[in-house]
């Protein structure tokens, strides 16, 4: 198993998920994980950026019991060795959408309905549910 259990208020558990790609700032120490964008400067001190693989975690908590923490550890280590896991992200439905998702169909469409998708972008997607965590966004946000 790639993870453990350990007991705070409530039951906890750390899954381990590898190397993973960052860049890291060298005169303020901060680090950056790459997975949503590379940056060309440190946010912080604008200082230049340096690439690197480290191992990263993925922390959980607020079990009742210590079952309850193995059962949902199980399920993200599986999730894992099968490629199905889906790491916690702050990145919002309006980043993604005009960071990521416009700009990788955009060679595939016409110019116009390129521009017709980034009206519905700009017109009804992102004042209802721009704001909203992407990792959170379900059915019935979409269909309200």
């Amino acid at each position: 198993m790639r993870g453990h259990i350990k007991k705070r208020s409530t039951w906890q558990f750390t899954a381990d998920l590898g190397l993973q790609p960052l860049q890291r700032c060298p005169a303020c120490r901060k680090r950056y994980w790459t997975k949503d964008g590379r940056l060309k400067r440190c946010p912080r001190c604008q200082g230049v950026l340096e690439d690197a693989l480290e191992r990263r975690q993925e922390f959980r908590s607020g079990f009742l019991s210590r079952r309850e923490a193995e059962t949902e550890l199980a399920k993200v280590v599986a999730a894992i060795a099968t490629g199905l896991h889906i790491e916690a992200s702050r990145l919002l439905v309006d980043d993604f959408l005009r960071t990521q998702w416009l700009p990788a169909i955009r060679p595939t469409i016409r110019a116009t309905t390129f521009l017709s998708y980034q009206g519905h972008i700009d017109n009804h997607l992102s004042p209802e549910l721009g704001r909203i965590p992407l990792q959170q966004l379900s059915a019935t946000h979409i269909n309200a």
